[in-house]
């Protein structure tokens, strides 16, 4: 990137790709994990608004050569200092938004700024988009559950692990953490998460409490954390509350309906009512 421009990004389900004169943003907090010094830096830095043109604060990852966090501020800024050259992938975390889809750049010594602009979230439409997502939803006959096997509990800890992939928390690789989990249910969800496992082989690892991160214990993979409770329930109808996470400090809770059919309980919407 020549001196003298810098990249700005609408990030939606698409991104589109302008030069702009430099803007010289006002200085934000250092980035709770910072990225390594090297020989050659550069600084990427930016704004974080959402679909009605509003800053937010929202966490802020780089992916590349180095691993980088930050949280933008009440005026939705966001900087990384010192990052090494390379490529990478930026994203933001897309609380209240649709899916963010990773965006490539290229560091090369020079200053780079963005506006991350997230759009309005619908986890049903999200999820169904995506193919790894889409079997989650899909509704589970009590019939072909084991008895001791409540199927609202399975369907709830089944959105927890499709919000996970459709929010990129659940990558590949990652494995599902359920929290509460006995051999019987995993045994039901492993039949479309294959790498759903019991919470108690996951923990928390980081050199700060602030930007710990979810692992799986005994093959050291990324993970994510999944429960689910019911609050409300009839014949008929039911509300549930979702917990999904992937770092100590780094997860959200959502307020989940769900109507009875005969193909059994489906989603019907998600609410998210915290962060962290």
């Amino acid at each position: 990137m020549s001196k003298g421009c810098s990249i700005v990004l609408t990030l939606a389900t698409a991104a589109h790709i302008s030069l702009a004169p430099t803007v010289v943003a006002q200085e934000v907090a250092p980035p709770e994990l910072g990225c390594p010094p090297s020989q050659e830096t550069g600084v990427v830095q930016g704004t974080v608004i959402n679909h009605k043109q509003e800053p937010v604060q929202r966490g802020v990852s780089l992916e590349g050569p180095a691993t980088c966090l930050t949280t933008s501020d009440s005026s939705g800024s966001f900087s990384f200092q010192h990052v090494p050259s390379g490529s990478y992938t930026i994203e933001t975390g897309a609380l209240g938004s649709a899916i963010f889809t990773p965006i490539p750049i290229t560091v090369d010594g020079d200053t780079t700024t963005l506006t991350l602009r997230l759009e309005a979230y619908d986890v049903v439409s999200d999820c169904r988009s995506m193919p790894r997502c889409m079997p989650l939803l899909q509704p589970r006959l009590a019939a072909e559950l084991p008895e001791n096997v409540d199927p609202l509990i399975e369907a709830g800890l089944r959105t927890g692990i499709a919000v996970a992939i459709a929010r990129r928390y659940g990558h590949p690789d990652h494995v599902p953490c359920i929290v509460g989990a006995t051999p019987q249910l995993l045994e039901v969800l492993r039949q479309v998460a294959p790498a759903a496992t019991d919470a108690n082989e996951c923990e928390y690892r980081g050199e700060r409490r602030t930007t710990e991160l979810l692992y799986h214990t005994p093959s050291g993979r990324r993970a994510f954390r999944v429960s689910f409770n019911p609050m409300e329930r009839s014949e008929e109808e039911a509300l549930g509350g979702l917990s999904v996470g992937f770092g100590r400090l780094a997860g959200l809770g959502l307020d989940c309906s769900y109507r009875r059919t005969a193909d059994g309980w489906r989603l019907i919407s998600c609410r998210i009512v915290w962060v962290s």
